[in-house]
């Protein structure tokens, strides 16, 4: 990673700031557990048929920015940033004629192949996706002081587009009853999944800080469009499209906190915030699911005393529409799985 920047000597202040980083990974890593009786009594052991599983990663991101105080009491940053990443996942899929690896381990033909100590055959899939996603962001600061009040507004706006592209690959290898590999048959590109998804986002928020006294007041909002694309194309090498749509979808997620110092050492403070987290292209186009929302209440209170600092939160979250799937069961695709309540103390 280097991370380089220049500041004006003098002047306007302003800095431009640029940033690039790479990430090389490789390991012989697994998706496939264990049995509880050998988490139980050998809790270090690997399965014979996931000797192939290997995940390689390679990631490159990078950014620019340039940020300027035109005035005492404006600050502005100009941002466009850029993120690649690539990955080969090739790990254990099932058992073929025994089905999933969950089910396969329930029968003793199975557990034999799993284990490597008997005859069968079972798939490897390369996992093979490309991720990109690059944009532009602006936001900027701005403080108005009118007598005791103090208004720190914060605003901004990103123009946002990403893209996943998954072809993946299964190979099937055949296995004897010594657990010896005797033949891997290498499938086509494209034979283990074949698709693309693409989202264009327009991202607005507003945020205002109100100081007077001891307290503060912090109302904001953020309003999220996105504009999504899914393609589907044959399980081979051809990228022939066999199906695909558009949509849209539009978010708000609005939030206020409020903090009360009734001493240079103490404060107390509360929020309530409304959370979101918006499902990918196929997922909502063509499965229906809805953005999963959450709304997030805090109240705390925090203090210090002879060198120490001590805080302690009561919190409360409320999820609607959660965003799950059912992977390493029986599929990955993403569905609505309905409600949760979060609470506790820190």
């Amino acid at each position: 990673m280097v991370k380089l920047f220049w500041e004006a000597d003098g002047g306007i202040p302003q800095r431009l700031e640029f940033k690039y980083g790479y990430t090389d990974f490789n390991a012989d890593e697994t998706y496939t557990g264990l049995t509880e009786d050998d988490v139980r009594s050998h809790p270090d052991r690997r399965y014979a048929a996931t000797r192939f599983d290997n995940i390689a990663t390679e990631h490159h991101r990078t950014y620019l920015k340039y940020l300027v105080q035109p005035r005492e009491d404006l600050s502005l940053e100009f941002a466009g940033y850029y993120n690649q990443f690539e990955r080969s996942w090739y790990k254990l899929h099932d058992l073929r004629d025994l089905g999933s690896v969950h089910e396969g381990i329930l029968t003793p033909a199975g557990q034999d192949l799993l284990m490597g100590s008997g005859p069968g055959q079972y798939r490897v899939r390369d996992n093979a996706r490309e991720y990109k996603l690059y944009g532009l962001q602006f936001q900027g600061d701005w403080t108005v002081r009118k007598g005791a009040v103090e208004n720190l507004v914060t605003f901004g706006a990103r123009l946002h587009y990403d893209e996943v592209r998954r072809k993946q690959r299964n190979d099937t290898v055949t296995q004897d009853a010594t657990g010896a590999v005797v033949d891997i048959d290498r499938g086509e590109d494209g034979s283990g999944g074949n698709r693309k998804q693409e989202s264009r986002a327009l991202a607005l928020w507003v945020q205002d800080r109100i100081s007077w006294g001891q307290f503060s007041l912090t109302p904001g909002v953020r309003y999220e469009h996105v504009d999504g694309h899914y393609t589907d194309y044959a399980s081979d090498p051809t990228d022939t499209k066999t199906g695909g749509g558009d949509g849209t979808l539009g978010v708000w997620a609005p939030g206020i906190s409020f903090t009360y110092n009734p001493t240079e050492l103490d404060q107390i403070f509360a929020g309530v915030h409304k959370g979101i987290s918006i499902p990918g292209p196929r997922s909502f186009i063509r499965s229906g699911v809805d953005p999963e929302e959450s709304i997030g209440y805090e109240l705390g209170y925090r203090t210090r005393r002879n060198g120490v600092q001590a805080e302690l939160i009561g919190f409360y979250t409320d999820f609607d529409n959660l965003i799950g799937s059912d992977t390493g069961l029986s599929g990955s695709d993403a569905t609505n799985a309905g409600e949760a309540d979060v609470a506790g103390l820190e």
